[in-house]
Protein backbone atom coordinates (compact mmCIF):
# COMPACT_ATOMS: atom_id res chain seq x y z
CA UNK A 1 0.00 0.00 0.00
CA UNK A 2 1.43 2.84 -1.25
CA UNK A 3 1.35 6.21 1.58
CA UNK A 4 -0.86 8.90 -0.21
CA UNK A 5 0.33 11.89 1.94
CA UNK A 6 -2.16 14.31 0.76
CA UNK A 7 -5.03 11.73 2.48
CA UNK A 8 -3.31 12.42 6.12
CA UNK A 9 -4.45 14.68 8.90
CA UNK A 10 -3.33 15.20 12.51
CA UNK A 11 -6.02 16.01 15.12
CA UNK A 12 -6.14 17.87 18.16
CA UNK A 13 -3.50 17.03 21.35
CA UNK A 14 -5.18 15.02 23.84
CA UNK A 15 -4.34 14.68 27.08
CA UNK A 16 -5.94 11.72 28.88
CA UNK A 17 -7.45 11.67 32.67
CA UNK A 18 -3.62 10.26 34.00
CA UNK A 19 -1.83 13.04 32.04
CA UNK A 20 -1.24 10.88 28.65
CA UNK A 21 -0.33 13.17 25.80
CA UNK A 22 -1.27 11.55 22.11
CA UNK A 23 -2.12 13.17 18.95
CA UNK A 24 -4.50 11.13 16.47
CA UNK A 25 -3.32 10.60 12.71
CA UNK A 26 -5.96 10.04 10.41
CA UNK A 27 -6.05 8.38 6.64
CA UNK A 28 -9.08 10.03 5.56
CA UNK A 29 -10.91 10.12 8.59
CA UNK A 30 -10.09 6.53 8.98
CA UNK A 31 -7.05 4.79 10.83
CA UNK A 32 -3.85 4.53 8.38
CA UNK A 33 -3.22 1.03 8.23
CA UNK A 34 0.23 -0.74 6.46
CA UNK A 35 0.74 -3.79 5.18
CA UNK A 36 4.06 -4.56 4.54
CA UNK A 37 5.84 -7.59 2.89
CA UNK A 38 6.46 -10.41 5.17
CA UNK A 39 8.84 -10.01 7.57
CA UNK A 40 11.45 -10.99 9.69
CA UNK A 41 11.25 -10.68 13.98
CA UNK A 42 15.02 -9.50 15.02
CA UNK A 43 14.02 -11.34 18.58
CA UNK A 44 11.79 -12.85 20.59
CA UNK A 45 8.77 -10.06 21.71
CA UNK A 46 9.02 -9.31 25.58
CA UNK A 47 8.85 -6.56 27.35
CA UNK A 48 11.71 -5.23 29.47
CA UNK A 49 11.75 -6.10 32.91
CA UNK A 50 7.73 -7.41 32.76
CA UNK A 51 7.63 -11.26 32.07
CA UNK A 52 3.61 -11.11 32.16
CA UNK A 53 3.09 -8.21 30.29
CA UNK A 54 0.39 -8.26 27.73
CA UNK A 55 1.50 -5.28 25.75
CA UNK A 56 4.92 -5.85 24.60
CA UNK A 57 7.32 -4.42 22.15
CA UNK A 58 7.98 -6.39 18.33
CA UNK A 59 11.39 -5.45 16.52
CA UNK A 60 11.21 -6.25 12.57
CA UNK A 61 14.16 -6.29 10.43
CA UNK A 62 13.36 -3.07 8.55
CA UNK A 63 13.21 -3.48 4.35
CA UNK A 64 14.24 -0.57 1.80
CA UNK A 65 10.06 -0.13 1.50
CA UNK A 66 9.69 -0.36 4.99
CA UNK A 67 12.16 2.32 5.68
CA UNK A 68 11.12 4.23 2.58
CA UNK A 69 7.28 4.03 3.96
CA UNK A 70 8.17 5.39 7.58
CA UNK A 71 10.72 7.98 6.36
CA UNK A 72 7.98 9.49 3.97
CA UNK A 73 5.49 9.48 7.41
CA UNK A 74 8.20 10.45 9.27
CA UNK A 75 8.64 13.59 7.16
CA UNK A 76 5.56 14.50 6.86
CA UNK A 77 4.26 14.60 10.57
CA UNK A 78 7.15 17.14 10.88
CA UNK A 79 6.30 18.92 8.53
CA UNK A 80 2.88 19.53 9.63
CA UNK A 81 3.12 19.73 13.30
CA UNK A 82 5.68 22.84 12.36
CA UNK A 83 3.03 24.51 11.16
CA UNK A 84 1.63 25.38 14.00
CA UNK A 85 4.17 24.09 17.01
CA UNK A 86 2.35 25.81 19.55
CA UNK A 87 -0.68 24.23 19.25
CA UNK A 88 0.42 21.17 19.59
CA UNK A 89 3.73 21.97 22.14
CA UNK A 90 2.33 24.92 23.43
CA UNK A 91 5.33 26.52 22.41
CA UNK A 92 6.89 28.01 19.14
CA UNK A 93 9.62 25.55 17.46
CA UNK A 94 11.63 25.48 14.90
CA UNK A 95 11.05 22.81 12.57
CA UNK A 96 14.67 21.41 13.41
CA UNK A 97 13.88 21.15 17.17
CA UNK A 98 10.61 19.28 16.46
CA UNK A 99 13.04 16.91 14.17
CA UNK A 100 15.60 16.46 17.28
CA UNK A 101 12.30 15.72 19.22
CA UNK A 102 11.33 13.03 17.15
CA UNK A 103 11.63 9.26 17.61
CA UNK A 104 10.83 7.59 14.49
CA UNK A 105 9.87 3.90 14.69
CA UNK A 106 12.64 2.66 12.29
CA UNK A 107 15.98 2.69 14.42
CA UNK A 108 19.71 1.48 13.47
CA UNK A 109 21.31 0.33 16.19
CA UNK A 110 25.23 0.71 16.86
CA UNK A 111 25.82 -2.33 15.05
CA UNK A 112 23.96 -0.77 11.83
CA UNK A 113 21.43 -2.98 11.86
CA UNK A 114 17.81 -0.94 10.77
CA UNK A 115 14.43 -1.97 12.55
CA UNK A 116 11.36 -0.89 12.68
CA UNK A 117 9.82 -1.37 16.27
CA UNK A 118 6.33 -1.48 16.73
CA UNK A 119 3.77 -2.68 19.25
CA UNK A 120 1.66 -5.68 19.71
CA UNK A 121 -1.04 -6.98 22.86
CA UNK A 122 -0.48 -10.62 23.42
CA UNK A 123 -3.69 -10.69 25.22
CA UNK A 124 -7.05 -8.88 26.02
CA UNK A 125 -9.37 -7.23 23.88
CA UNK A 126 -6.67 -6.02 20.70
CA UNK A 127 -4.94 -9.21 21.21
CA UNK A 128 -2.74 -9.97 17.78
CA UNK A 129 -4.71 -12.15 15.19
CA UNK A 130 -2.40 -14.02 13.88
CA UNK A 131 -3.33 -15.87 10.66
CA UNK A 132 -2.18 -19.22 8.63
CA UNK A 133 -0.12 -18.53 5.51
CA UNK A 134 -1.97 -21.64 3.94
CA UNK A 135 -5.49 -21.74 4.78
CA UNK A 136 -5.77 -18.45 5.87
CA UNK A 137 -7.98 -19.53 9.31
CA UNK A 138 -7.18 -18.02 12.94
CA UNK A 139 -4.22 -19.79 14.50
CA UNK A 140 -2.35 -19.66 17.66
CA UNK A 141 0.64 -17.05 18.06
CA UNK A 142 4.39 -19.09 17.46
CA UNK A 143 6.23 -19.82 20.78
CA UNK A 144 8.81 -18.40 18.81
CA UNK A 145 8.41 -15.57 16.57
CA UNK A 146 12.15 -15.58 15.47
CA UNK A 147 11.30 -18.99 13.34
CA UNK A 148 8.94 -17.43 11.42
CA UNK A 149 7.90 -15.11 8.16
CA UNK A 150 5.59 -12.45 9.04
CA UNK A 151 3.50 -10.33 7.00
CA UNK A 152 2.40 -7.60 9.88
CA UNK A 153 -0.77 -5.56 9.64
CA UNK A 154 -0.13 -2.35 11.49
CA UNK A 155 -2.18 0.11 12.86
CA UNK A 156 -0.93 3.70 12.87
CA UNK A 157 -2.71 5.57 15.14
CA UNK A 158 -1.27 8.38 16.05
CA UNK A 159 1.45 10.27 17.72
CA UNK A 160 2.27 9.27 21.76
CA UNK A 161 4.13 13.02 23.35
CA UNK A 162 5.53 12.10 26.67
CA UNK A 163 8.06 15.20 27.96
CA UNK A 164 10.18 16.40 25.01
CA UNK A 165 10.15 13.49 22.98
CA UNK A 166 7.53 12.05 20.58
CA UNK A 167 6.87 9.42 18.36
CA UNK A 168 4.10 7.06 16.24
CA UNK A 169 2.45 4.41 17.55
CA UNK A 170 2.16 1.66 15.02
CA UNK A 171 0.61 -1.27 16.27
CA UNK A 172 0.60 -4.73 14.74
CA UNK A 173 -3.11 -6.01 15.16
CA UNK A 174 -3.26 -9.03 12.39
CA UNK A 175 -0.11 -11.28 11.60
CA UNK A 176 0.32 -13.88 8.94
CA UNK A 177 2.72 -16.20 10.28
CA UNK A 178 4.86 -18.85 8.01
CA UNK A 179 6.92 -21.75 9.74
CA UNK A 180 10.10 -22.20 9.04
CA UNK A 181 11.42 -25.29 9.18
CA UNK A 182 14.50 -25.74 11.14
CA UNK A 183 17.58 -26.73 9.22
CA UNK A 184 20.28 -29.10 10.99
CA UNK A 185 23.54 -27.42 10.51
CA UNK A 186 25.56 -30.94 10.12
Amino acid sequence: MPLEIRDLTLGELIISAKGVKSIPLKDRDDTLYYRPEPLRIIWQPKAFADADASRVPVCFQATDAVQTYFSTLDDWIVKTLATDPKKYFGQDLTLEQIQHRYSSPVKTSTQGWTHLKTKMNLTGRNQVRCWDTETRKPRKPPADWTSCEVQPFFEIRGLWMMAKEFGLVVEMTDALITERSAVCPF
